[in-house]
């Protein structure tokens, strides 16, 4: 090889080096680049999709508290006219049937409401079904409102209703009479499919998570 000739190569190897480093360098911002901007896609898509879930939370809790709002109201009432009427004490069962049938029509959720007595059986159903050989003690959502006092509503786990052999939502509250008397207990069963039914209207995606 000739002086020339090598005088020649020296400067292209430096060239060619300096090429290589420069797209390794420019190599190396572009991928730097590019995973910051899939972070900053991927951080925006998890704010909005927090963000959406966030307002879907929000409005499945304000639907159910608003649902059980309306129950518990309708529990309180349908038991203060019962105690106002004595049916209890009487054991006027026709009576209080007829009232929880027109207590329960409000709420077309609702499947059934039910009375129980201070002595723990059951008192009327607006079934019209005779319940008065079933011991309230036996459920579990029951039970406790006899082993001590407590003005919270209740919501039991789902079960198999003992009238209708449904699956349903059990819901109850003690009632006291003016005296501040234990007088019984007041409950209803919600149908499982008003929350279901409602969650369907929503339309959710299929990549949705409640």
């Amino acid at each position: 090889m000739s002086d020339s000739a090598l005088k020649f190569d020296g400067p292209y190897r430096r060239l060619r080096r300096y090429l290589v480093s420069g797209y390794i360098i420019v190599a190396v911002v572009l991928v730097a680049m590019s995973f910051r901007y899939l972070e900053s896609e991927r951080a925006s898509r998890l704010r909005l999709a927090e963000s959406e879930t966030g307002t879907l939370a929000r409005a499945l809790e304000e639907h159910v508290l608003r649902t059980f709002g309306s129950i518990d109201a309708m529990l309180r009432h349908a038991s203060r006219r019962i105690l106002e009427r004595g049916d209890l004490e009487a054991q006027d069962s026709a009576s209080v049937q007829r009232l929880l049938q027109e207590e329960a029509a409000h709420l077309p959720f609702v499947r059934s409401l039910y009375v129980d007595d201070r002595f723990g059986y059951g008192h009327s159903t607006s079934r019209g079904v005779d319940i008065r050989k079933l011991r309230a003690r036996d459920f579990d959502h029951i039970r406790h409102f006899y082993e001590r006092s407590d003005d919270r509503l209740y919501v039991g786990r789902p079960t198999q209703g003992s009238i209708t052999g449904r699956l349903n939502i059990p819901v109850a509250r003690q009632m006291v009479n003016t005296r501040g008397e234990f007088a019984g207990v007041i409950g209803t069963s919600i149908d499982p499919e008003y929350f279901e039914n409602f969650y369907k209207s929503l339309e959710l995606s299929a990549d949705t998570s409640l």
